[in-house]
């Protein structure tokens, strides 16, 4: 026969529980327990007759007793759960756990209390140690936090310190290659461009880690033309001395949107940075960027190459900062900062990389990250002014640094333009002010002796809506705090130019925000056959790379290209294939502007803007007649080069 109900004597249960209880009477006075509660007191339950609660507390909680158990005692109260110091008959006090109820009777009025009570002394004793060393934790963390928000202000400050005479001598090395020198000055000139290259890498390097250290990296997004990205990033590569031994290519797969939200400087970043180095490298063979859509809203980037691969044992270990490859020498070896830089990057978009090193050789990173197609962007607009001068942009540097004044009086002269040089922001508050200051481009620099640029340029911004068209403004500086971008919007600046500038990203820059659609340029007469190619680009390029070899091959591969992808072009027109139209004239765009093939460009341009309503057959015929003239233009120029060659 089970067990029932009537079975069970309650009072054997109370009495046996192996919980500590007691029933009191209102007036806080033990009246029944059980043996576990007056053991809990070292007592026996005979000892506990009419004691009152204040007897079995510390002496510091006895005026609190009748306080505390007022509201209920008056029915004001069902339930209460405090912690009690308790006292002991050996007088030895313990933290009690308390809960009591009210008891009432049919009436429903009150007629005892009833407690149990539980020993907590130990486990309050180790919470409280736990938020010691909670509240020790914390301010070490956030001592952590401020150190590590210190160094990276640190850095941040010697970053701007080094970048601006990094930018000084490489500004003034570029100006000086561009004059006669004989052999033996050229050659020292190039290596004191090449070192100061690499020592601006170095920098840009431990200022971005610096920034991931102390959480000052945030991700800008916005709408990303893909093509565009990957054809920067090639052709960065190709620009290298390393790059222009290999056959550095990028595609991106037909299944990848055209444009997607996405922080286009820092992915740039990145696949400048793998490209980079799988160029390095890579003594021979090619580096491949490829991008593709493995599933609906992820993008993946793949970086090929043909190197030595990497071993086994640190395919993991290159992630981390200031790990070098074995067998990598000092001379290709850099900082040890780039895969780390990669991979918090990647992670902070939420994205993940991958290295795998295939049996037969060569090592591909992969790089896949959440992506949203987005719509194309709308360019930025230029000076909504007028040009009223025809010869060059009038433009206002503010700069402090006499070296760095000189540069940029120099390189805008080298461009055609005007320069107007002040020191201070008062100064260029002081000429702005003027109804007919009559400059079209401001320069300004972040750190001045008296009001800093970014507050210049707010002052201005507050008072300009009352003089017309907006003026652009420009942030031109070596100060690399983790906010900079953020606060040159914030403050109405148009643009960030970064020190150390060459003359290609200042002219880049100010075409983008003072167009030159002058009437005499386009007055300008047809140019003949060898026009067909601004030799000046070549020069620059050999300029650049120090190497006119290097260059003559970049000529013959881009040759190439021009013919395979010429006849691809013409039959996609004649096959109706927009997108495949679209896609390879951007491509041949961009290498024709590096080439100098402006006039091919502005014909690609065209057909990548091409409808189902243009004429495209017209266009094609015409791209396939200036290709003619530019292959020619280019032969000639490959004979002369080999001709001035040793």
């Amino acid at each position: 026969m089970g067990l029932t109900p009537d079975r069970i004597d309650i009072a054997l249960v109370a009495a046996q529980a192996p919980v500590p209880w007691a029933v009191i009477d209102l007036d806080g006075s033990y009246v029944v327990g059980n043996d576990a509660f007056a053991s809990l007191f070292g007592r026996t339950t005979a000892m506990m007759a009419g004691l009152h609660l204040s007897e079995l507390t510390h002496e510091r909680s006895r005026r609190t007793i009748d306080d505390r158990l007022a509201p209920l005692a008056q029915g004001e109260l069902d339930r209460l759960e405090y912690d009690e110091q308790c006292r002991r008959a050996d007088q030895t006090v313990f933290t009690g756990r308390v809960i009591v109820s009210l008891l009432r009777d049919d009436d429903g009025l009150p007629l005892a209390l009833a407690g149990v009570i539980e020993d907590v002394t130990e486990h309050r004793a180790a919470m409280a140690l736990l938020a010691s060393n909670e509240d020790h934790l914390s301010a070490m963390r956030d001592r952590a936090l401020a150190l590590a928000d210190q160094r990276a202000s640190f850095v941040a400050n010697v970053s701007h310190e080094l970048r601006t005479p990094v930018h000084a001598v490489l500004g003034l090395t570029e100006l000086l290659a561009e004059r006669p020198l004989g052999s033996q000055d050229a050659e020292l000139v190039a290596g004191i461009r090449r070192e100061a290259e690499r020592l601006r890498a170095t920098v840009d390097d431990l200022l971005d880690y610096s920034r991931f250290e102390a959480d000052g990296i945030t991700l800008e997004i916005g709408p990303t033309d893909v093509q565009k990205l990957v054809d920067r990033v090639v052709q960065r590569a190709v620009a290298t001395p390393y790059g222009a031994r290999l056959a550095v290519t990028g595609r991106v797969e037909t299944d990848a949107p055209a444009f997607v939200q996405a922080d286009e400087h820092r992915l740039e970043q990145v696949l400048t940075n793998l490209v980079g180095n799988a160029a390095k490298f890579t003594a021979a063979g090619e580096v491949r960027l490829t991008v593709s859509s493995p599933r609906p809203g992820r993008l993946a980037f793949d970086v090929a190459d043909t190197g030595p691969g990497i071993p086994h044992s640190h395919r993991e270990l290159v992630f981390e900062p200031f790990v070098q490859v074995p067998g990598v020498t000092g001379a290709t070896g850099g900082s040890g900062l780039g895969l780390a830089l990669v991979r918090g990057l990647v992670e902070l978009m939420g994205g993940a990389i991958t290295l795998d090193c295939p049996p037969e050789g060569g090592s591909i990173f992969r790089v896949e990250v959440p992506c949203t197609t987005a719509d194309a962007p709308v360019e930025s607009p230029g000076s909504s002014a007028p040009r009223q001068n025809q010869g060059g942009v009038s433009v206002l540097v503010v700069e402090d640094n006499e070296v760095n004044q000189q540069l940029a009086r120099e390189q805008l002269a080298r461009l055609g333009h005007r320069a107007t040089i002040v020191g201070t922001g008062s100064e260029a508050l002081e000429i702005l002010a003027r109804p007919d200051h009559g400059h079209e481009l401001v320069l300004m620099d972040w750190q001045l002796p008296d009001i800093d640029g970014v507050e210049t340029t707010r002052r201005f911004r507050a008072g300009e809506h009352h003089r017309g068209a907006r003026l652009p403004v420009i942030a031109m500086t070596a100060s690399a705090l983790p906010d900079d971008r953020a606060q040159c919007r914030a403050a109405g600046m148009d643009d960030f130019l970064p020190k150390p500038v060459s003359l290609r990203d200042l002219s880049a820059m100010i075409e983008r925000w003072v167009p030159s659609d002058r009437p005499d340029l386009a007055e300008t007469p047809e140019p003949a056959d060898r026009d067909r190619v601004d030799v000046t680009a070549l020069e620059a390029l050999v300029s650049d790379l120090d190497d006119r070899a290097v260059v003559a091959s970049l000529v013959t591969r881009y040759l190439d290209e021009l013919d395979e992808r010429g006849r691809t072009l013409q039959g996609a027109a004649a096959a109706g294939q927009l997108d495949l139209l679209h896609r390879v004239s951007h491509t041949l765009r961009s290498t024709s502007e590096m080439m100098g093939a402006l006039e091919l460009r502005d014909l690609c341009r065209e057909l990548e803007a091409a409808t189902p309503d243009s004429d495209i057959d017209s266009a094609v015929a015409r791209f396939a007649g200036a290709a003619d003239l530019v292959r020619s233009s280019l032969r000639s120029w490959l004979d002369d080069s080999t001709r001035e060659a040793p």
